[in-house]
């Protein structure tokens, strides 16, 4: 009996080996396809400011020297909030004009 056991959880060290082996092999191309995406929508985005040679030129070698540094996005709690105070400034307006209105 304790050959039984022994031997399913040598098969079952194998198995939950092979399934690691295959799900590392999956991460790896998810993030080979990110990397790829990533560099593709900054492509889209440097080819987007329509910028002739040299000023491309410029650019890169601004950012590869350091001089231009991109500051990473707020989380979207927080452009949520900026939304929200766009729409009250917006709704601010309108509220002045239904108190002329009353007056």
């Amino acid at each position: 009996m304790a050959n039984k056991k022994l031997a399913r959880y040598l098969e079952d060290i194998e198995s939950t080996e092979r399934k690691i082996a295959e799900l590392k092999e999956h991460l790896a191309e998810v993030k080979k396809k990110q990397k790829l995406d990533e560099d593709a929508e900054i492509i889209k985005s440097i080819r987007a400011k329509r910028m002739n040679g040299w000023e491309l030129l410029e650019l890169l070698d601004n950012i590869q020297n350091g001089l231009i540094v991109f500051q990473p996005e707020e989380t979207e709690a927080l452009a949520g909030t900026d939304m929200e105070n766009e729409q009250v400034q917006e709704d601010a307006p309108e509220s002045e004009d239904v108190d002329d209105e009353s007056k």
